[in-house]
């Protein structure tokens, strides 16, 4: 049974809702993966954050949230690039992941997400 378009669309429609209530807590996990490289660095700590930004990046942009899966994806790579690299110095990572998360938290609450602002999220400079 075929079904309109106008029917199509309502299922889309609830399909980006859902996603969209969802996505502060994908933000909380993201969150939750990067703050600790802050502080140290883990080769483990980060594979598993730039898993969190890849499936982030992935689903964003089919959900209609394609700003925000760009600003996955760049902190995907930055992660994987800092992971390929080696262990880097005290302090060398710092700065830019710190603004691949704001600018990811940014993209988000950019594009009307209702963002977890908690004060680990306020990377220090």
């Amino acid at each position: 049974m075929a079904i309109s378009n106008d029917e199509l669309a309502l299922r889309v429609q609830r399909l980006q809702a859902s996603y969209a209530q969802k996505l502060p807590a994908r933000l909380v996990a993201i969150i939750g993966e990067v703050t600790p490289l802050r502080d140290a660095w883990s080769a483990t700590g980060a594979v598993s954050a730039a898993r969190e930004a890849h499936n982030l990046a992935g689903t964003a942009a089919t959900f209609g949230f394609a700003a925000v899966g760009v600003a996955a994806r760049e902190l995907e790579h930055l992660l994987l690039h800092l992971h390929a690299a080696g262990e880097p110095g005290p302090g060398d990572y710092r700065d830019e992941l710190g603004r691949r998360l704001v600018a990811l938290l940014a993209t988000a609450q950019a594009a009307g997400v209702d963002v977890p602002v908690h004060g680990e999220a306020r990377w220090p400079t």
